[in-house]
């Protein structure tokens, strides 16, 4: 058992350690078994990191809020211990996968790596194997502070063995194993158990379906399961306080203060600006509903009798896919004039069949390949951005339905947007 071993707590045949903190009394049980000459200095004081996940609990909307996730936006954590039995170890490339299966508008994906991966290969190395999938949306979370307060904002934890797979589950957080190595577990502990009982996230086939069933699955069996690590919840500041004073012969002052919440964060998260969009139009009500990918990890496989288009914003670095883009579209702080640039960047981008410029008050200008201007707006939802506009637009146009006269409700995952032709003055 790492950590409870002979080899790891004593020196010259005696037990160095003053005081060997367990988190939960079932573990006193393995130190038995692995070295049993330190039973007398074990104290089972809880978890501390534990006490704060819990004590965070109360904060989920903000730290949600923080990374800019929509209500009903899924967030997935992948969690990689080190090692070449961990997550990432094993699956490199799954990141890759998720953000390609995964509609940009209704999941979000981050990243949660062992410090031993970001100390043990160095930060430049981490991010350049995760460097395709932050481009497409990945949220990496920084190696020191970040990690819990993802872990409380989630709706899914994928995992291996390491600890962040435990809380997730204490937390009551539905589990997915993408990798499993029990060779430094010992197999009647909690986390063996886990491992054993949490459903593998199978690399055949599609990942959707397989976390869609666990998001909806109850999670009591596996929080009950991981609860046997985390004893006395709560109490662990309190009992690790009357430890340390015991520890150096003095009284204790009083009452330990309870556990913080730990703080928000907001990671670099580079803007997806390429997006392979999916179209599908009730011309009845005026509903366009738009399913969303990144470009730069999904090639344009379609889906047969669904239309399918390239929309980029021109603050998008990679040449290639501006010149190939079906929608162009800019943010209001551009600085040129909309009329001009939409006339400009259609006859630079011989591709392109319709741009789309963000103007003040929620309106936008929309210009067509065939010369045709008129303006938007957005009359309800709370979110409103030339990609998202553009090509619920274009995908009235191409359904065959008339333009300039509009009153669409666009949707795109979470967002709904009713957009509403307006005069361009």
């Amino acid at each position: 058992m790492f950590g409870l071993g002979r080899e790891q707590l004593t020196h010259n045949g005696r037990v160095f350690p003053a005081a060997v903190v367990l988190s939960h009394a079932e573990q006193l049980e393995q130190l038995r078994r692995y070295c049993p000459e330190a039973l007398p200095v074990a104290v089972v004081a809880g978890d501390p990191c534990y006490d704060r996940l819990l004590a965070s609990l109360p904060r989920r909307r903000a730290y949600r809020e923080a990374l800019g996730l929509a209500p009903d936006t899924h967030l997935i954590v992948m969690s990689s211990t080190w090692g070449r039995g961990s997550l990432l170890g094993r699956r490199p490339d799954l990141a890759e996968r998720l953000l390609t299966e995964l509609p940009a508008d209704e999941y979000r994906i981050a990243a949660v790596v062992h410090p031993n991966i970001w100390y043990g290969h160095g930060p430049w190395q981490v991010r350049a194997w995760l460097a395709d999938a932050v481009r497409a949306g990945l949220i990496l979370v920084p190696p020191r502070e970040g990690w819990r307060a993802a872990l409380v904002a989630s709706d899914l934890v994928i995992g291996d063995h390491g600890s962040v797979t435990v809380y997730g589950a204490a937390l009551g957080r539905p589990v997915l194993m993408g990798a499993f190595d029990e060779a430094d577990l010992d197999p009647t502990c909690p986390a063996a158990e886990l491992g054993r009982t949490v459903p593998l996230l199978l690399a055949d086939g599609g990942l959707r379906d397989q976390i869609d069933r666990s998001i909806s699955s109850p999670s009591d069996r596996h929080a009950a399961i991981a609860s046997r690590a985390l004893a006395v919840p709560g109490r662990s500041n309190a009992l690790l306080a009357e430890l340390m004073y015991r520890l150096m012969g003095l009284d204790s002052p009083g009452e330990s203060p309870p556990a913080a919440p730990v703080p928000e964060f907001q990671p670099e998260q580079p803007k997806v600006t390429a997006l392979l969009t999916y179209t599908s139009v009730d011309a009845g009500t005026g509903a366009v509903e738009l399913t969303r990918f990144p470009a730069a990890l999904r090639g344009n496989d379609g889906t047969p009798g669904v239309p399918v288009h390239l929309a980029v914003d021109v603050a998008e670095p990679d040449q290639r896919m501006l010149q190939s883009a079906t929608v162009l579209a800019r943010g209001a702080d551009a600085w040129s004039d909309p009329e001009l640039w939409a006339e400009q960047v259609l006859e630079e981008h011989p591709s392109a069949r319709l741009a789309c410029a963000s103007l003040p008050d929620r309106r936008f200008l929309i210009r067509t390949r065939d010369r045709h201007s008129f303006h938007v707006a957005v009359v309800e939802g709370e979110v409103s951005c030339s990609l998202l506009v553009g090509s619920g637009v274009y995908g009235w146009r191409i359904a065959g339905q008339p333009l300039p006269a509009l009153d669409l409700m666009i949707r795109a995952g979470a967002s709904r947007l009713r957009v509403l032709s307006r005069s361009g003055k």
